[in-house]
């Protein structure tokens, strides 16, 4: 007799979820269902929520500590009135960072840090774009000074990865298949190019020393 592994459960809600495939059976893969992954990200109350997702997803799967450069209440929420469309696209988030006056007496940060997001977007897709701002705070307070195409296509894999350990829903593929066929030339090429250094290397700390030989600092 076969026996069939039970399927997996949602991270969330504890629902059922539909294995794809090919989805590989790892323990450290962070199943959300599909209801759970749209639940909108819509009240400021949901954010801290929303960081510790981020949060453990960098820790386990990068070996990165978030909160020592982004810290829980440095993110916002903006309605779409505040951010209206521009040709047709809606901006989902954004990074913004400054140097501190004077050296923080609570730690080695060197930058302030406020991330925004759009009101309203499915829970996994807000995870997607807090984990690729993210990354350009990193940027920051790392000192890194990489090139557009570079800084742009490494915050999308931040994002892609983090899709890619929470499976289980129709939006995780929409998204991940939307970021694979991305034809803008920042956005879409930068992850391709991004994502191919990504699967040399052993590890994050490899794959930026692996970009950053091959491509030279931004002036």
């Amino acid at each position: 007799m076969v026996e069939h592994a039970a399927p997996p459960r949602c991270r969330l809600c504890g629902a059922a979820v539909q294995r794809p495939p090919r989805a590989p059976a790892s323990p450290h893969l962070q199943w959300w269902c599909s209801t759970c992954a749209a639940t909108p990200v819509d009240h400021a109350h949901q954010l801290p929520w929303l960081y510790r997702q981020v949060q453990g997803f960098l820790r386990l799967h990068l070996g990165l500590a978030l909160e020592q450069w982004l810290q829980p209440g440095e993110l916002r929420l903006m309605s779409p009135a505040e951010w209206p469309a521009h040709n047709g696209r809606q901006q989902q988030g954004e990074a913004r960072t400054w140097a501190h006056a004077s050296p923080p007496a609570h730690g080695p940060r060197l930058v302030r840090a406020e991330v925004c997001l759009l009101q309203g977007l499915p829970a996994l897709q807000a995870a997607d774009v807090l984990a690729h701002e993210a990354f350009h705070v990193y940027c920051r307070a790392q000192g890194l000074r990489l090139p557009h195409e570079l800084e742009e296509g490494t915050a999308n894999l931040w994002g892609y990865l983090l899709l890619a350990v929470h499976p289980g829903s129709a939006l995780a593929d929409e998204l991940r298949l939307r970021a694979l066929r991305d034809p803008n030339e920042i956005y879409g090429q930068g992850f391709r190019a991004a994502r191919l250094a990504y699967r040399q290397a052993s590890g994050f700390g490899e794959y930026l020393q692996l970009v950053r030989a091959q491509q030279p600092l931004a002036a």
